[in-house]
């Protein structure tokens, strides 16, 4: 089992690209330019950890979270579900999605030794052998997830790790793209820590929606028995919070004339709609399974453009690659 979480293809990938750079935003002329493949790898880090969420979601919204009900084996004996199991095409989706695991991992380590090779001893180097960590401890933790039969919680911190995975994902992108901009004022990063601080409570909120609502990987699979409206209109809240948060931040990063960080607010800007009215929809039309994993999709998206505004507002990295810790 995978984390939670919808479409490849060119959309995605540049709406990835957006939420993680920032137009006016570049490296100054004096700084030594990251190579192409080193730039690539680092946004290729972020892409195949959105892309395991999603593939994570596909699973659950198709009740196949527990297709293959042993790890690290499918079903007890064999690693590959055998054609024709009791599992069915299940077993198919579940295994398909443990497979992601080693794209993912085969991505953070190839950019770990382009780091090494190009950038040693630098912290978006250190920051990359974390990521190899934590990928490795996803995937145990998705273990666990199974072997629990998808208890709810386990489920909600299998999402939840693999949020802690894109915020190293996207410091590494920082560090290697190394964005100039202007430091931010103290206004600035107050806005900007209190809104990564409610996006990040807007997803812890959204796991014990989905902990407490259907879809949840598996029919036998109990539910958390919260109340789900209840814990609906707290999840909205702290959305509506997150963009007037974002709003208030944009509207003082363009009066403070940071245009890199007022783009990367009016990109979060953005993603925050189309992500809320997602989820109306999903409200209205009683949960389609479809429109979950886009969701999923979205809540990554969302997660990612709050990441930029924050990295630039409070973590502005040097204009040269340094080995500081």
């Amino acid at each position: 089992m995978s984390p939670s979480g919808a479409q490849g293809g060119g959309g995605a990938e540049g709406t990835l690209r957006a939420v993680t750079t920032s137009a006016p935003a570049t490296a100054p002329p004096d700084a030594p330019a990251p190579s192409r493949t080193l730039v690539r790898l680092a946004l290729a880090a972020i892409v195949v950890n959105v892309a395991i969420v999603v593939t994570g979601g596909i699973v659950r919204v198709t009740g196949s979270g527990l297709g293959c009900p042993d790890w690290p084996s499918c079903d007890g004996t064999r690693v590959v579900p055998q054609a024709g199991a009791e599992q069915g095409w299940h077993a198919a989706v579940e295994f398909g999605n443990r497979l992601m695991t080693f794209v993912v991992l085969a991505v953070v380590v190839w950019l770990y030794v382009e780091l090494r090779r190009s950038l040693p001893s630098s912290r978006a180097q250190r920051w990359a052998g974390w990521l190899i960590v934590g990928v490795l401890g996803q995937g145990v933790l998705g273990g666990i997830t199974v072997r629990l039969e998808l208890h709810p919680l386990t489920v909600a911190a299998h999402f939840l790790a693999s949020m802690a995975l894109l915020v190293i994902a996207a410091m590494v992108h920082h560090l290697v793209t190394r964005p100039a901009a202007p430091r931010a004022d103290d206004r600035l990063r107050v806005i900007a820590g209190a809104l990564l601080a409610a996006a990040a409570l807007v997803l812890v909120v959204g796991t014990l929606v989905t902990a407490s609502g259907p879809h949840a990987g598996d029919p036998g699979t109990p539910r958390l028995g919260l109340d789900i409206r209840t814990v609906a209109r707290v999840h909205t809240t702290l959305v509506w919070t997150s963009v007037l948060l974002t709003v208030v931040g944009l509207v003082a990063a363009r009066r403070a004339g940071m245009a890199s960080l007022a783009h990367a607010f009016g990109v979060l800007l953005a993603v925050e709609l189309v992500q809320g009215a997602i989820g109306y929809a999903q409200y209205l039309l009683g949960i389609p399974p479809a429109l979950v994993a886009l969701h999923l999709l979205g809540a990554c998206l969302f997660w990612l453009a709050a990441l930029r505004v924050g990295l630039l507002a409070l973590w502005p990295v040097p204009a040269v690659a340094d080995a500081g810790p």
